[in-house]
């Protein structure tokens, strides 16, 4: 399989590259569509007028589209992949409302934090972690995706899913240095330290588990240090049963029965004593 690693700022190539199992783009395509981009932002920010402060405070940043170390905005990752027939869509998104429920309906997710980019992609009959940082691609099963998507999205990770027909894995060529085989690639992520994938999943779980105990245990606790809420008098209205008949206070029945309450239940601490 493809797996190009980072180098300088360049995760957004390095993700689209083994997404798509190849090398499809350098970082110079990558800027010509940033660059590309850019125009037709200051010609949209122009028809309101050169002169206007929205146009003056537009023209005084930055590219939106590609940072000064070389990281390339969502814009210019889907503006790319959209060349080869390929939609981005935000996994929030109201359309992939199945997704999020059920991540292997599709087979290609891009990842962002900040300015690090990264792709997932089925290959075979497994999904696999390309993230350029690692020294090799990370196996994942189809049971743990869902929760390392979730796991991502609770670090501040924006996940986007890829549609459309990915390319096949093209042979290893000239640039045979990124490719490695499957079986000396899960050899080399063992040997590396990194968690295998139930150990990941075992992790999870154990991780899942502790906070719902956590959140129970504080709430118990909370619940014991508030005081009890004071006792109500037991009161209420008079009640006239019939012509002529005094009316009833229902205190004094109410009072009637809690007495009886508790002459019921010194009897029965007697009882039990005497057994």
């Amino acid at each position: 399989m493809y797996h190009e690693k980072q180098d300088a700022g360049l995760c957004g190539v390095h993700a689209l590259n083994n997404l798509l199992q190849g090398a499809y783009f350098t970082e110079i395509d990558l800027m010509e569509i940033a660059h590309q981009l850019d125009s037709k932002e200051t010609t949209l920010m122009a028809e309101s007028g050169l002169d206007t402060s929205d146009y003056l405070k537009f023209a005084a940043e930055d590219s939106s589209n590609v940072g000064l170390d070389g990281n390339f905005s969502i814009d210019v990752l889907k503006d790319a992949l959209g060349r080869l027939n390929l939609s981005v869509v935000p996994l929030l998104h109201p359309s992939m409302r199945q997704v999020q429920e059920q991540p292997t309906l599709e087979n290609a997710f891009l990842c962002n934090l900040q300015s690090h980019w990264f792709a997932i992609r089925k290959i075979g009959n497994s999904y696999w972690n390309l993230n350029s940082l690692y020294k090799t691609p990370n196996q994942l099963g189809e049971l743990y995706l869902g929760i390392f998507l979730k796991q991502l999205q609770v670090e501040g990770y924006s996940i986007f899913v890829v549609t459309g027909p990915l390319p096949h894995p093209s042979p290893p060529s000239s640039d045979s240095q990124w490719w490695v085989y499957v079986p000396a690639a899960q050899k080399q992520h063992q040997a590396s330290g990194q968690l295998s994938e139930e150990e990941q999943l075992r992790l999870a779980l154990a991780e899942s588990i502790q906070a719902e105990d956590d959140q129970l245990s504080a709430a118990i606790s909370a619940s014991l240090q508030q005081p009890p809420p004071p006792q109500q008098a037991k009161t209420a209205p008079l009640i006239v049963l019939q012509d002529n008949q005094p009316p009833i206070n229902t205190s004094l029945v109410l009072l009637q029965d809690d007495e009886e309450e508790t002459e019921l239940s010194e009897a029965i601490r007697l009882s039990l004593q005497k057994q």
